[in-house]
């Protein structure tokens, strides 16, 4: 949460460069406890709401990061796609029950 909250207008590169580096390390860490369970568990991965949350929200990071150089002359924002992003904090309301 807290590197989703420092991203600001005309931040210095040495920021944008820390905050694209922790999106691509966390994205790979939830994505890899995704493909684990995936391993672990087969086809009963995608039977638990919460789990498919989860890989939609990798899914949607992932997207995001590929897209980020991409879509430069694309009429539609890459901050869309880090919008998504937010919703990770949901994954916090799956310790809660």
């Amino acid at each position: 949460m807290l590197t989703m909250g420092i991203e600001h207008f005309n931040q210095a590169h040495a920021i944008f460069f820390i905050l694209e580096v922790s999106n691509a390390f966390f994205t790979t860490v939830f994505g890899l406890e995704a493909l684990v369970k995936i391993i672990g568990l087969r086809h009963h991965y995608f039977t638990v709401p919460w789990n498919m949350f989860d890989f939609l929200l990798v899914m949607a990071s992932i997207l995001g990061i590929l897209m980020e150089d991409i879509m430069i002359d694309f009429p539609v924002s890459p901050t869309l796609l880090r919008v998504v992003r937010v919703f990770r904090i949901g994954r916090i309301l799956r310790l809660i029950k």
